[in-house]
């Protein structure tokens, strides 16, 4: 009975394993300044940025902004390489080799450009035509001839060497499908299945495994993916197979049906690999007990349905990022640290949502989230699972800042639709009179002193909000020294009470209690803030101990309540 358990206990985990995972990927197309939704590949470059190659582009993405390179106008030199799924390898110097079905384009990173591949080729040394290319993780260059001949070129040493002087090894195997190293060691996959290393320091082969003989065709693309520890992945259209070079065996992974074609792979820093295939997402294989997770990355981005054709697959080891590059669908890209995230949007929270473009939030006493979008005001259900446009009259507008006063009411300020206060279900709505050079009713921050006066930030100046008159008395019209500062995106208070106002260019201190006003920087004789002046201020935050921490635009001063300033870590005494 205790053995019938466990079996039922196995199948049932393996079957959980091969179940669809989430993986919490996020998507980048056309509208975020992706050139082409239709990534052929996708793959790191040296500095940090990702190459991405789409129809017609070579693209270079540096997290913000596209660079694009159209591939039409590269020289083009015909190759063998049957396969229809295009790769691409990095060399020593900085050059990318673009391979696609039946040529080879290069693209010379230091030079921002296309060269010519026969250029370069002559200039290594390589006198006859050359049907294939391939370069290792080693940065060698395996060049195969169309007299079935192996050279190697050492781009870090630039030399070129003959593999093998008997050619015999490629006309009764067939040519290379691919190639990759360890250490000293090559290994080489040939048309026949054959799977052949070579030491490098000894120029012999000195091992070949068959279980791959008669399984492969020529117009297949086959990658080896090697691992830190000398075992590698070799995955080809149909098949997926790990290899632990120490013990010279290997594992055929078995993969749930149907995935089409597999198109893509790469693997983690761990060795785990990840698989992409043209009819059923992603598959994620763990190096040690060969278990199977599947992923959609369009699905759980975009609320596609079905199965994502996924053409390529990158994962940069540094981060631990995983990239995916879409047929028609732009890219995907997913990290571990995502899953420590929920991520709301209009994909997958159900209900009236008119914007996922959320500017602000404000939690209301039942434990729902209010949320102020660049289209509307919605509020997110307490147990998370529903939007709703609580207020007909709000669905539309732009919601930039969020406040709780001390009596709860919340106050939402707006672009350019002023004021709007939610107390108790009622909704009030505060506009201000138009004045020349001012934007009244374009609401930037709000915050309220100890006596429960709401003072407001506005295109214009900061003025304190009288909710009985509706009027808005601005700070400028008593002190016109302040017209310089219109736009003040931070306020708060000391340790002594006194409003503290950050704006683009500068910041002030306003003592409510006094109805005095300093400006640093603006002081008769020695100026004990001067350190503060002329800077723009983003952000403030009063801490436990009564710091006032503000953020500017070249780092954080802090103020501490005996007027102690600390700037970027170096104290300054006043």
């Amino acid at each position: 009975m205790k053995r019938l358990i466990l079996t039922v206990l196995y199948v049932f985990l393996c079957l959980g394993m091969q179940a669809a995972t989430s993986f919490p990927f996020r998507h980048i197309g056309i509208r975020d300044g992706l050139p082409d939704n239709y990534v052929k590949n996708v793959f790191g470059l040296p500095d940090g940025r990702l190459g991405v190659r789409t129809t017609s582009l070579l693209s270079f993405y540096d997290g913000k902004n596209f660079i694009n390179y159209p591939l039409w106008k590269a020289p083009v030199y015909g190759i063998d390489q049957e396969s229809v799924i295009p790769l691409q390898y990095m060399d020593a110097d900085g050059r990318i080799w673009l391979k696609e079905k039946g040529n080879l384009k290069i693209f010379d990173l230091d030079k921002g450009e296309f060269i010519q591949p026969d250029t370069l080729l002559a200039g290594w040394g390589v006198k006859e035509k050359i049907s294939n290319v391939f370069i290792d993780s080693n940065l060698h260059a395996w060049l195969v001839t169309a007299s079935q001949r192996v050279l190697l070129y050492d781009t870090k040493n630039h030399q070129l060497q003959t593999i093998g002087e008997d050619r015999h090894f490629l006309n009764g195997n067939g040519t290379l499908l691919a190639v990759e190293s360890y250490g000293n060691v090559s290994w080489m996959l040939h048309e026949s299945g054959l799977l052949r290393a070579y030491d490098r320091n000894q120029k012999k082969f000195i091992r070949q495994e068959t279980f791959l003989q008669n399984r492969l065709k020529i117009d297949q693309q086959v990658v080896i993916r090697m691992l830190d520890s000398g075992d590698f992945w070799i995955v080809w259209n149909t098949g997926v197979i790990f290899y632990m070079n120490a013990i010279h065996d290997w594992k055929e992974i078995e993969l749930p049906s149907p995935f089409g074609e597999i198109t893509s792979c790469d693997v983690e820093k761990s060795g785990n690999a990840w698989v992409g295939t043209s009819s059923r997402g992603i598959f994620l294989i763990d190096k040690y007990n060969f278990s199977v997770f599947s992923a959609d990355p369009f699905h759980s981005t975009l609320g596609g349905r079905g199965y994502t054709n996924v053409h390529s697959i990158y994962v940069d080891k540094k981060s631990g990022t995983v990239w995916a590059g879409l047929f028609n669908r732009g890219l995907a890209y997913y990290h571990s640290s995502m899953s420590n995230f929920t991520l709301y949007n209009k994909k997958n929270i159900v209900g009236d949502w008119g914007s996922d473009d959320v500017l602000c939030m404000l939690e209301a006493d039942d434990s729902s989230i209010f949320l102020g979008t660049s289209a509307g005001l919605y509020r997110l259900s307490a147990d998370r699972t529903s939007v709703s446009c609580p207020f007909k009259e709000l669905s539309s507008g732009l919601f930039r800042t969020a406040y709780k006063d001390l009596k709860g009411r919340m106050w939402f300020g707006t672009y350019m639709d002023g004021l709007y206060c939610i107390d108790k279900g009622k909704i009030s709505h505060y506009l201000f009179p138009v004045r020349e050079g001012m934007d009244l009713n374009n609401i930037r921050t709000l915050t309220e002193d100890i006596e429960g006066n709401l003072w407001v930030s506005v295109n214009g100046g900061v003025g304190r909000f009288d909710i009985r008159s509706g009027k808005l008395d601005l700070l400028v019209d008593k002190y016109p020294e302040l017209s310089r500062f219109k736009i003040a995106n931070t306020m708060s208070f000391d340790a002594s009470g006194r409003l503290v106002v950050g704006a683009d260019n500068g910041i002030y201190f306003y003592d409510i209690k006094k109805d005095s006003l300093y400006i640093p920087g603006h002081a008769k004789g020695k100026d004990p803030f001067q350190v503060l002046a002329g800077e723009k201020y983003n952000c403030m935050l009063n801490d436990s101990r009564g710091l006032l921490w503000m953020g500017t635009q070249y780092g954080i001063k802090v103020l501490s309540p005996d007027r102690k300033i600390d700037v970027l870590g170096g104290r300054t005494w006043i």
